[in-house]
């Protein structure tokens, strides 16, 4: 592999073999494979979407996914959450099931006190129990 002219039997770190040439990853990936938009991984404040292997920002994770500060991933949300901040808080959910913002669970029935409208449990009003 050809590199800053030199010639070598691979390609360094942030590069790969492109017709014999070590070319550079294209920003913001920040390691590639089999093609240089192909990402690995991601420069930050970039998280790498693994369904598509781009690096997108936060807001940018796809649905059932969230940003993996630690990983720099957008990481599965764990079912039945719809939509969620980390991997045990869920902030949407899935159809038949109810938001409880509470415990920031999906439950398929609402705590007493409360009832399901519109996948979120809702505080029931006062005289009703």
């Amino acid at each position: 592999m050809y590199y800053n002219n030199i010639c070598g039997n691979s390609c360094v770190n942030n590069t790969i073999a492109v017709n014999g040439v070590c070319t550079a990853c294209v920003p913001p990936c920040l390691s590639c494979a089999v093609t240089v938009n192909t990402c690995l991984s991601c420069v930050s404040p970039y998280y790498l979407n693994t369904n598509a292997n781009i690096c997108v920002l936060a807001n940018q994770c796809p649905t059932y996914t969230y940003p993996n500060i630690s990983l720099s991933v957008c990481a599965s949300c764990v079912s039945p959450c719809l939509a969620c901040t980390s991997v045990s808080s869920c902030s949407s959910c899935i159809h038949g099931y109810y938001y409880y913002s509470i415990t920031t669970l999906c439950l398929d029935v609402c705590p007493l006190g409360y009832i399901g409208i519109v996948n979120v449990c809702v505080p029931c009003q006062s005289p009703c129990k």
